[in-house]
């Protein structure tokens, strides 16, 4: 909770990885969990988008999709993943608000950038349940979950002290790294 702050990512994706932790086997689980959650988006991407095939090959092979999601390991293609889902089920949000609530939820958790796009969805799916007259139960039931999510993101980006920094001396570190680079660049 502490590292978040300055990091920039909430816990989520630390939370995922957890328990692959004490394994000696790094990087390898975190690599399948991501090809995992790529795959997963992949596939969402062809069963619901409303893109012709061309399309979305084309967005399959580009290369945020092809190459920098499916290689690095970090919390964006998990994002990406509940962002398709999110746009996947917006217009039967409020036939299935605590699954779209609970989703939205899962989305800002996942890294700040995320957090926007669910924000964005969040702001049109709180009009559309006022639009809709939900039912008092679901309508409470999804505040609650929106509520908590808001107040776990709030707590992990703003509510904990963040760790001392150290004072470096920025120039000699760059120019340590500098040298590092061109003259043991395997090291």
């Amino acid at each position: 909770f502490q590292i978040s702050r300055i990091e920039g990512h909430p816990i989520l994706w630390y939370l995922i990885l957890k328990p692959f932790n004490s394994l000696e086997l790094y990087p390898y689980p975190m690599m399948i969990i991501n090809w995992i959650f790529a795959s997963a988006m992949i596939f969402v991407l062809w069963k619901f988008a409303p893109f012709n095939n061309l399309i979305k090959f084309l967005i399959t092979f580009s290369y945020p999709f092809f190459q920098y999601y499916g290689v690095v390991s970090r919390p964006y293609t998990p994002a990406v993943l509940v962002i398709f889902l999110l746009a996947t089920l917006h217009k039967n949000s409020f036939k299935k608000p605590l699954l779209y609530s609970f989703l939205l939820v899962f989305c800002a958790n996942i890294s700040v950038i995320s957090a926007f796009v669910a924000f964005g969805f969040g702001i049109v799916f709180v009009y559309e349940i006022f639009k809709n007259k939900l039912n008092k139960k679901d309508l409470v039931l999804s505040f609650l979950i929106l509520f908590l999510g808001v107040l776990i993101l709030i707590s992990q980006l703003c509510g904990f002290e963040a760790p001392k920094m150290q004072a470096t001396n920025a120039h000699l570190e760059f120019i340590r790294e500098l040298k590092t680079f061109l003259f043991n660049p395997f090291d």
